[in-house]
């Protein structure tokens, strides 16, 4: 299991974590030389990333009338968590939280691990890819290694990622 697979479990049981709070969470329980050297791995991948371009506010991506209509219920709140950056959108009546990143993630390897290997779908001309990591799970390649990273059922972060698009940076 990937550092990346392991920080989105214990979002999906924490809900409040970003993944990458689980990556530092599980490296504090975790005395593993493997996985040390996979967080310094990530650590690099995501200074790279935030050198090379500044980071987006993802909450910006998507309008809350937009996530209203996509999922059929009211917003309650949106957070901006600068670690990541990740957007964490609480749904009133749903215990579970989305998510919406831009990361520097290896996609072929994140998608060899979901559950029924998903196939490529093209969302807005960026080839796609939506399963469960411990919770379900929508990729988006973008350039740069970059993908959007969408926690939400497979359809609604399907159309969560078509309006976000417009608005990442390539």
């Amino acid at each position: 299991m990937s550092l990346f697979t392991t920080g989105i479990s214990i979002v999906s049981k924490f809900g409040r974590l970003t993944a990458a709070s689980g990556v530092l969470l599980m490296a504090l329980v975790c005395s593993n030389t493997a996985l040390s050297s996979s967080l310094a791995s990530t650590r690099h991948e995501h200074a790279v990333a935030h050198t090379s371009a500044a980071p987006q506010n993802p909450c910006g991506f998507v309008s809350r009338s937009e996530i209203a209509a996509i999922f059929h219920a009211k917003v309650r709140s949106e957070t901006d968590a600068p670690l990541g950056p990740t957007c964490i959108i609480e749904l009133k009546g749903d215990p579970h939280n989305v998510t919406i990143t831009v990361e520097v993630i290896n996609v072929s390897r994140e998608t060899a691990q979901m559950k029924s290997r998903p196939k490529e779908i093209k969302i807005r001309g960026h080839a796609s890819y939506c399963g469960v990591l411990g919770t379900p799970l929508l990729l988006v390649k973008l350039s740069g290694g970059r993908a959007l990273v969408i926690s939400a059922p497979c359809a609604a972060a399907e159309a969560l990622a078509a309006k976000a698009l417009p608005h990442v940076k390539a």
